[in-house]
């Protein structure tokens, strides 16, 4: 499973982009929404968690632009 993490929290997304790993998932992980996007254009992925507080937009915003 390809999953994308989006999150400001630097340290809070790698950790847990660790453990989803050590658990067989692909995790790749970013802290704002600019990255978000540009990874979503590069690879696809089984599913996004992303922040709703994002700095700049928020992660509603952020889900309508990826769905599109």
């Amino acid at each position: 499973m390809r999953i994308l993490l989006v999150d400001d929290e630097e340290e809070l997304v790698a950790t847990l982009a660790e453990r989803l790993e050590m658990r067989g998932m692909t995790a790749t992980w970013v802290t704002n929404y600019r990255a978000a996007l540009q990874a979503v254009d590069q690879q696809s992925f089984d599913i996004a968690l992303l922040d709703v507080r994002l700095p700049e937009m928020n992660g509603l915003d952020l889900k309508r632009l990826i769905e599109a």
